[in-house]
């Protein structure tokens, strides 16, 4: 073979080779799930504020929690004066009066019980959303915390 033959061999490998990774990388990245679409009905920021919820902090008896560490200081002093307050201020501000609002905690063991229910006195229909988290207790114990939304 002449001198210049194998650099063109090279060439047409190296070109076919990465149009075959570019078909490959679109034929990937170009086609999503219709579940995807379907998993963010309507409101796709609950997700987002739920955990702001959860993040906001607060001063109790000035010392500086989290929601999530209210939640549980709530449970186990069996005083939500303070968890309801600041619930209904973070929420009232964030939706005001176009949404209907349920925030619902409940053991892990027995998620059917709701121990506590703070709202914005909206009854909330069926087709509602809504998302969870669970807080781990001091005791071993988890805490489901469900926000219910209806706008």
């Amino acid at each position: 073979m002449k001198k210049g033959q194998y650099q063109y061999l090279m060439l047409v490998y190296g070109i076919s080779i990465l149009a075959v990774t570019l078909l490959i990388a679109l034929f990937l990245f170009s086609f999503k799930s219709s579940t995807d679409i379907q998993g963010y009905s309507g409101d796709s920021s609950l997700d987002i504020n739920f955990l702001n919820y959860l993040r906001t902090s607060v001063a109790v008896n000035e010392l500086e929690f989290s929601m999530a560490d209210l939640i549980i200081y709530s449970y186990y002093t069996n005083d939500f004066s303070k968890l309801d307050e600041r619930t209904k201020i973070i929420f009232d501000k964030l939706y005001g009066d176009k949404c209907f609002w349920e925030i619902r905690l409940s053991l892990e063991d027995i998620p059917n019980l709701n121990f506590h229910v703070i709202s914005n006195l909206g009854l909330i229909p069926d087709d509602s959303q809504s998302v969870y988290a669970v807080i781990p207790g001091l005791k071993g114990e988890n805490i489901n915390v469900r926000l219910i939304k209806k706008c």
